[in-house]
């Protein structure tokens, strides 16, 4: 059984991790508690999975079972990089 790499898996939290600030940016729900911690939540923790990604990345791609998962890592990736280029602080 071939599992799944690990830059895919820290991708996919990213992923969750910006849909939530695109959620509580959409909804305009960031005078309340929870639109607030959601922001904060993306703000902080998406960084954070986003370079963890980017090192996992080349030694997924070097690996010859992963090389078509680190390719979609980088696919899902794109929506977190430009959401972080969106935010104005």
């Amino acid at each position: 059984m071939r599992f799944p790499a690990d830059s895919l898996i820290l991708a996919c939290a990213n992923l969750a991790v910006t849909r939530c600030g695109y959620v509580s940016d959409f909804l305009h729900i960031g005078n309340s508690l929870v639109g607030t911690m959601m922001t904060y939540m993306t703000i902080l923790a998406s960084p954070v999975l986003l370079l963890a990604t980017v090192i996992y990345l080349p030694r997924d791609l070097i690996r010859r079972g992963t090389r078509f998962q680190a390719l979609a890592a980088v696919a899902l990736s794109v929506p977190c990089v430009l959401f972080l280029r969106s935010i104005e602080l």
